[in-house]
């Protein structure tokens, strides 16, 4: 008899432990599909972002496009000044070379500003990158390193003609000639980090 009795409180257990894995089953199949749900409204997400930065991107462009029109059109206020100068020295008096060369300058700045502009949007474009797994750290550093080495060469380019554009203003070349010193330091600096 306490054979029987043993058999039935053992099959009762052992029921209880199948109802007890089929609870944690169902379970366990519950926050599974929970999950890929989650994670399926994830993807839509990320998609949405993308789009998002996609159209930022364009928006970016577009502004740059027409900071390069503005660069371009005091490019040609410059030129204009140049013109001026030459006509009133012919004419014994008018712009002086400080006024031209004021603008010349003025226009090489707009130009760097422009040309910085797409810097900063080149680098927050490959950190991106980075952050959504795109790229690799390394890659990420790499291409870092190399768009900071292409900037200075064209920060290096700038300076040369704004030197050359104050050729006949002591001072000036001074703070551009400081300017660089200062700009190739934080070149340094910004290619260790």
């Amino acid at each position: 008899m306490a054979d029987i009795e043993t058999s039935v409180a053992i099959t009762a257990q052992t029921d209880d432990l199948q109802s007890g894995m089929q609870r944690a089953a169902s379970s366990v199949e519950s926050a599974t599909e929970a999950m890929k749900a989650q994670f399926a409204g994830l993807g839509a997400a990320a998609r949405q972002a993308q789009s998002h930065i996609g159209a930022a991107a364009g928006q970016i462009g577009s502004t740059l496009g027409a900071l390069q029109a503005k660069a371009a059109n005091l490019a040609g206020s410059a030129g204009s000044g140049v013109a001026q100068l030459a006509t009133a020295s012919r004419a014994g008096g008018g712009i002086s070379v400080t006024e031209v060369s004021g603008n010349s300058l003025a226009s090489l700045n707009a130009d760097q500003k422009v040309d910085d502009a797409g810097y900063a949007r080149q680098k927050a474009a490959i950190q991106q990158q980075s952050r959504t797994g795109d790229v690799s750290g390394s890659e990420e550093i790499a291409q870092l390193s190399d768009l900071l080495d292409q900037k200075w060469a064209l920060d290096q380019d700038y300076y040369e003609k704004k030197l050359a554009a104050a050729a006949n203003d002591v001072r000036a070349r001074q703070q551009l000639t400081e300017q660089e010193e200062l700009a190739y330091q934080k070149y340094l600096t910004d290619k260790q980090t």
